[in-house]
């Protein structure tokens, strides 16, 4: 009888063993975006609380460097997380961990219907480093470029750009920006060839852009 309940426990902890959950791997390449919180002075720009998400997400993606997690995923964490939707900071960064994200973007919008700021922070996640901090300012009727500047402020920052070019990096259009970035990341890689294709990639897309010209030299 010992020996069939010996059995049987050394059974059930094997199964245990074997069914727990894997962890999850973290990359520190994607990047979660949070709900934004809306402080505005009416409720006008409610829609950009969950809008920025995806908003972003289209915005960051196509670089090496940075790679959105599904808006839909993030979305569903938080609103189980939290029925009220805003989480403390290092809750969401163990909830954006735990989804296999290494980075979080967190950000909130305050004004009014008519002008307002978009701030976000580039955070890593899950010990809450800051990586990069942008801010933009503006009128809901220039929505478009406003989150391009952000999102480019974003992308410069976070692939540790330095602050003196952001002012050019800026100016530029995302498709070259992107290709830029990601030319910067195979020459310090020491892919010449590869990052040359991107330099020139990034050129064809912006033929002003004098950082992507000095990349090709």
């Amino acid at each position: 009888v010992l020996g069939g309940v010996a059995t049987i426990g050394l059974g059930l902890a094997l199964a245990a063993r074997f069914n727990r959950p894997k962890p999850v791997r973290v990359d520190p390449a994607v990047v979660a975006i949070a709900p934004f919180r809306v402080t505005a002075a009416d409720s006008s720009l409610g829609y950009l609380r969950e809008g920025m998400v995806d908003l972003l997400a289209t915005k960051l993606s196509g670089t090496m460097t940075l790679r959105p997690a599904d808006p839909r995923t993030i979305l569903n964490a938080w609103r189980h997380a939290s029925a009220r939707g805003d989480l403390p900071e290092s809750t969401a960064l163990s909830l954006v961990a735990r989804l296999g994200a290494g980075r979080l973007i967190a950000g909130e919008i305050v004004g009014s219907g008519s002008r307002f700021t978009i701030s976000a922070a580039l955070l890593q996640a899950p010990d809450g480093r800051v990586q990069a901090r942008a801010a933009v300012e503006g009128s809901p009727d220039g929505l478009t470029p406003l989150v391009d500047q952000l999102a480019a402020k974003l992308l410069a920052l976070g692939a540790g750009e330095p602050e003196q070019r952001l002012t050019n990096l800026t100016s530029t259009p995302l498709p070259a920006l992107r290709a830029y970035l990601d030319g910067q990341v195979l020459l310090r890689r020491t892919a010449f060839e590869a990052a040359l294709r991107k330099f020139e990639q990034a050129l064809a897309a912006d033929s002003t852009f004098a950082l992507a010209a000095l990349g090709i030299v």
